[in-house]
């Protein structure tokens, strides 16, 4: 039977179902239930245990070593290598062409090349 997960004891019982479904065929009654399953346990991780963005100089420098690629390796993505220098030292925003060049250049989702979202700020 599936039930709301309210907290951890219910995460782990239904990732010991997760467990016992997976495999199954596509088609049966316990696939859908594995794909709620799936839902409810993503919905409660990403609510209590999320993980934040990545820094995208910390993807690129990362990927760049990854790749065995040094900065001037970055300048027909980019531009200048003073530009370059200026994106990795954070003094630069990257623009949505450069998130698009590096994206392919670095084998990257573009998604993970944008500033991480800012919580906003409340106002009494």
């Amino acid at each position: 039977m599936i039930k709301p997960i309210r907290n951890d004891k219910d995460l782990a019982q239904a990732a010991e179902r997760i467990n016992q479904l997976f495999g199954c065929p596509p088609t049966s009654a316990d696939a859908d239930e594995l794909e709620v399953l799936m839902v409810l346990v993503e919905e409660y991780e990403n609510r209590f245990y999320p993980i934040p963005d990545a820094d995208p100089i910390v993807v690129i420098e990362e990927r760049m070593k990854d790749l065995g690629l040094a900065p001037k390796d970055l300048v027909p993505a980019i531009g200048h290598r003073s530009i370059v220098s200026e994106i990795l030292a954070g003094k630069r925003a990257l623009t949505v062409k450069m998130i698009q060049n590096l994206s392919e250049l670095l084998r990257v989702s573009p998604e993970v090349l944008f500033p991480p979202k800012q919580a906003k700020k409340k106002t009494a």
